[in-house]
């Protein structure tokens, strides 16, 4: 038997081993159950497999079902992650540049300090996620929903963002340079500071939002 400290520490090594399971085999382009059935896990790692009854073929990996993973500083650029699940998960500094999210479900996660530059985030749930200082510069958020997220000093120039969903969103001194946030939605979100040079705003839904202290030059309303 083991000690509740045991245990814990068990839990731990299997987050890590799986995460770096899954990073590999994104890496790789493989499908996720064949990638897993090659591996030859350490002794004690069975140990921890067999005390949790979780086996290689863990659910999470056979359904792109990742919720709160740790994947912090991993490379998961240029793939098709279309439709995968990374609800509150740990995601900093991990660059997902060049790599298709759409429908992906990003809601409440970590992505402070993340690169997702020309990222395809069509129809993406990003509602509550935490993008500080990340940069989405020419990233497609259309269809986004961006709702009550953190958006502070990020860098999202050239984005997309048209038709998104930005109601209650925090973009606080965010570079938001020729923009397209045509038809978005941005009811009582915050762009005090914010830098809005030649961004499309035509159609938006500006209710309510705080432009305070934003550069507004060449900006589009209608």
């Amino acid at each position: 038997k083991y000690t509740e400290l045991e245990r814990q520490q068990l839990r731990e090594r299997w987050t890590e081993v799986q995460a770096g399971l899954i990073a590999e085999s994104l890496r790789h382009g493989d499908e996720l159950p064949s990638f897993v059935k090659k591996i030859e896990f350490p002794k004690e790692d069975n140990k921890l497999l067999k005390e949790f009854g979780i086996t290689a073929f863990d659910y999470r990996i056979k359904s792109y079902d990742f919720r709160g993973i740790n994947f912090e500083n991993e490379d998961l650029s240029n793939l098709n992650l279309n439709a995968i699940n990374l609800q509150g998960s740990r995601l900093r500094n991990v660059s997902f540049s060049g790599s298709s999210l759409i429908k992906a479900d990003l809601s409440g996660a970590d992505l402070i300090h993340s690169k997702l530059t020309g990222t395809n985030l069509r129809y993406a749930d990003l509602q509550g996620a935490y993008l500080i200082n990340s940069n989405l510069d020419g990233a497609v958020l259309t269809d986004a929903n961006l709702q009550n997220s953190e958006l502070g000093v990020s860098s999202m120039k050239n984005a997309n963002l048209s038709k998104a969903k930005l109601t209650g969103s925090q973009l606080i001194g965010a570079d938001l340079k020729g923009v397209n946030l045509r038809s978005s939605q941005l009811e009582k979100a915050d762009l005090t500071d914010a830098v809005l040079t030649k961004a499309d705003l035509s159609l938006a839904n500006l209710s309510g939002a705080d432009f305070k202290g934003s550069v507004l030059n060449l900006v589009k309303l209608n």
